[in-house]
């Protein structure tokens, strides 16, 4: 099943078979992003992060209902954008970062649900060691929810709504950003939860829970200095 259906007739729909999120393409992608430098190393710490990853996981059947449905495993692909907190809540907090990410994939009920996507806001804390804990809260997407005008619609009964609230929590051990970094240091390590619903705004909401294990690379970051550099250069 396509990944982009919601490119009709367009480049990616003529290779589908071949860019689907649980085939090789993204896995070979994250390893050469890992073994690859990264452009724009500067001190990790001060900069602005993007990384990129996929994921695999499973929908967890909080209601009877949900288990009949389940046809496979979940597979994601991940874009995470982060950047160092500042002001009171740096002072108050031990490195913490904010940002965005984003998130799309199969959730393993391909006839029932299909894919589902998010665009978050997210606050990154660091828990013990290397060990960090990341919430995210934004809006959410499912490709089939429950629809009167068919009878395939009519027995979508987990969501009733294509656009939801969505929310991550997770524990994850970051991918390190150091030139330094040995190969493995470089790939980060994503235990999370994602949650989708419409808080029964619309009739059916059981609501989504999807567990997932993911691993995300550094492709580039970029510090506040050199920022500042190529705004004065520009005077």
């Amino acid at each position: 099943m396509c990944p982009f259906p919601f490119f009709p007739n367009s480049w990616f729909q003529g290779r589908c078979t071949r860019w689907t999120l649980k085939g090789p393409f993204v896995c070979v992608l994250l390893g050469i992003v890992v073994l690859l430098p990264t452009q724009g190393w500067t001190q990790s710490a001060e900069a602005d992060h993007l990384e990129v990853g996929t994921g695999v996981g499973f929908l967890i059947p909080h209601r009877a209902s949900i288990r009949s449905l389940i046809d496979g495993h979940a597979h994601q692909l991940h874009v995470n954008w982060t950047r160092k907190g500042q002001g009171l809540w740096s002072c108050s907090r031990s490195a913490p970062r904010w940002g965005f990410g984003f998130r799309i994939g199969t959730t393993g009920a391909s006839q029932s649900i299909g894919l589902q996507g998010s665009v978050l806001s997210m606050a990154d804390l660091k828990l013990a060691r290397s060990l960090r804990i990341r919430l995210g809260v934004g809006v959410g997407w499912t490709q089939k929810p429950w629809s009167s005008l068919t009878s395939e619609g009519r027995q979508r009964v987990v969501i009733g709504s294509p656009i939801n609230a969505a929310i991550d929590v997770g524990i994850h051990r970051p991918a390190s950003f150091e030139p330094s970094a040995n190969w493995h240091e470089r790939v980060g390590i994503h235990l999370t939860l994602s949650h989708q619903s419409n808080a029964s705004f619309t009739q059916p909401n059981l609501g989504t829970n999807l567990a997932a294990l993911s691993f995300t690379a550094p492709v580039w970051q970029q510090s506040r200095s050199f920022k500042a550099i190529l705004i004065l250069l520009k005077f």
